[in-house]
């Protein structure tokens, strides 16, 4: 039986990068979500794990080994693809893909289609609240809050209404799972203000948000070096538990697959 044949690989077979040329990431920023977490008592983060955007807050508070070279193993594996928002890689003699809806099936989030996704219309959006939320903040009102923003707002924000603290863990989840860059990177100003209607931010479809940035950025890494990720890379190291064998998933990945979605 013939080999099935695939496009070109990344890497011939032996000149894939060195085994030292790690992955690093900025998901789930450890000082930002220890810091929010001592915000809320535990009946209100049970309600934040109850929303649309719960899976992030349930996430958060779990136990998650990074397991760099599995991640790199795959990337490393690809095979020329010309569609802009997905990724194929062979593993063994098997092409498998990762695109929006393997992302979607694996976290659960809203993935759904809308127009102008990352320019929301935020007409709606009293400037005025919006200047003293985000004043309350410590944030330029040209820029949404950076990682670093939102950090030094827990440290003042005890007293703040229900409503401002739930403003403000969703920016976290938005800064710090969905954006996921650099902690002193200031998020885009427009998906930022939809957090002044909280109703309208858990209608807003973040998956697909967050799967966008999470494959912009893993088409522009330069594999053959050490690089940092940007988006919700634990995603990827999830779905690399569909691709190995039964008796290494324990060892690959602490957290069963559909956990994320309880």
């Amino acid at each position: 039986m013939e080999k099935p044949s695939f496009p070109r690989r990344f890497f011939s077979k032996g000149s894939e990068p060195a085994s030292e040329k790690s992955i690093g990431y900025y998901s789930n920023n450890t000082k930002l979500f220890e810091s929010l977490v001592a915000l809320f008592t535990d009946d209100e983060w049970a309600e934040l794990e109850g929303s649309p955007l719960g899976v992030f807050f349930r996430f958060a508070r779990r136990t998650f080994n990074w397991a760099s070279m599995i991640v790199k193993c795959i990337l490393t594996c690809q095979i020329a693809c010309k569609k802009p928002f997905e990724i194929w890689s062979v593993v063994g003699h098997n092409p498998v893909r990762f695109s929006l809806n393997e992302f979607a099936h694996i976290t659960g989030l809203n993935c759904e289609y809308t127009e102008n996704l990352q320019t929301p219309s935020c007409a709606d959006v009293d400037e005025d609240e919006f200047s003293e939320f985000w004043h309350k903040l410590g944030v330029p009102l040209t820029s949404g809050p950076s990682i670093d923003n939102l950090i030094r707002a827990c440290g003042w924000a005890q007293d703040w209404s229900a409503e401002d603290k739930k403003r403000l863990a969703y920016l976290a989840v938005y800064a710090g799972f969905i954006i996921a860059a650099r902690e002193s990177t200031a998020t885009p100003l427009g998906m930022a203000k939809l957090v002044m209607d909280l109703e309208e931010f858990e209608a807003y479809p973040w998956g697909r948000v967050a799967f966008l940035n999470l494959i912009q950025s893993v088409k522009s890494a330069n594999l053959s070096k050490h690089y940092v990720l940007c988006g919700f890379v634990e995603v990827l190291q999830l779905w690399t538990t569909t691709l190995c064998p039964p008796s290494a998933k324990n060892t690959v990945i602490p957290m069963p697959l559909r956990n994320l979605r309880l």
